[in-house]
Protein backbone atom coordinates (compact mmCIF):
# COMPACT_ATOMS: atom_id res chain seq x y z
CA UNK A 1 0.00 0.00 0.00
CA UNK A 2 1.32 3.32 -0.85
CA UNK A 3 1.90 5.88 2.21
CA UNK A 4 1.61 9.05 0.29
CA UNK A 5 -0.06 11.67 3.02
CA UNK A 6 -1.62 14.47 1.35
CA UNK A 7 -4.55 16.83 2.09
CA UNK A 8 -7.53 16.78 -0.28
CA UNK A 9 -10.70 19.07 -1.02
CA UNK A 10 -13.81 18.38 -2.31
CA UNK A 11 -16.17 20.71 -4.43
CA UNK A 12 -20.09 19.71 -5.28
CA UNK A 13 -21.03 20.96 -7.79
CA UNK A 14 -25.13 21.03 -8.28
CA UNK A 15 -27.09 22.37 -11.51
CA UNK A 16 -30.05 24.31 -10.36
CA UNK A 17 -32.02 24.13 -14.00
CA UNK A 18 -32.59 20.05 -13.02
CA UNK A 19 -35.21 21.65 -10.72
CA UNK A 20 -34.86 19.17 -7.71
CA UNK A 21 -36.27 19.95 -3.87
CA UNK A 22 -33.41 21.08 -1.64
CA UNK A 23 -33.86 17.55 0.17
CA UNK A 24 -33.26 15.96 -3.03
CA UNK A 25 -30.12 18.18 -4.01
CA UNK A 26 -28.72 17.03 -0.06
CA UNK A 27 -29.12 13.47 -0.74
CA UNK A 28 -27.78 13.45 -4.13
CA UNK A 29 -24.78 15.65 -3.34
CA UNK A 30 -23.58 13.32 0.14
CA UNK A 31 -24.34 10.08 -2.51
CA UNK A 32 -21.71 11.55 -4.34
CA UNK A 33 -19.70 12.94 -1.38
CA UNK A 34 -19.16 9.59 -0.22
CA UNK A 35 -18.69 7.72 -3.86
CA UNK A 36 -15.67 9.72 -4.68
CA UNK A 37 -14.15 9.09 -0.97
CA UNK A 38 -14.84 5.68 -1.94
CA UNK A 39 -12.96 6.13 -5.60
CA UNK A 40 -10.18 7.69 -3.86
CA UNK A 41 -9.67 5.21 -1.46
CA UNK A 42 -9.71 2.37 -4.33
CA UNK A 43 -7.19 4.25 -6.15
CA UNK A 44 -4.56 3.82 -3.32
CA UNK A 45 -5.86 -0.04 -2.79
CA UNK A 46 -7.53 0.12 0.41
CA UNK A 47 -10.92 0.67 -0.77
CA UNK A 48 -11.38 -2.94 -2.20
CA UNK A 49 -14.11 -3.82 0.70
CA UNK A 50 -14.26 -0.82 2.86
CA UNK A 51 -17.89 -0.72 3.15
CA UNK A 52 -18.05 -4.47 4.85
CA UNK A 53 -15.30 -4.61 6.59
CA UNK A 54 -15.55 -1.38 8.19
CA UNK A 55 -19.58 -2.34 8.83
CA UNK A 56 -20.74 0.49 6.76
CA UNK A 57 -24.74 0.18 6.53
CA UNK A 58 -26.37 0.91 3.05
CA UNK A 59 -30.05 1.07 3.51
CA UNK A 60 -32.05 1.82 0.21
CA UNK A 61 -35.48 2.17 0.69
CA UNK A 62 -38.02 4.63 -0.50
CA UNK A 63 -41.37 5.81 0.51
CA UNK A 64 -43.80 7.94 -1.14
CA UNK A 65 -44.68 9.41 1.56
CA UNK A 66 -43.61 10.07 5.56
CA UNK A 67 -45.26 8.42 8.50
CA UNK A 68 -44.29 9.95 11.99
CA UNK A 69 -43.31 6.98 14.16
Amino acid sequence: MPSTSYLAKQMIVMRRDLKMRKGKIAAQAGHACVEAVLMALAREGRGADLRASDGWAWIEHAEDDVTPL
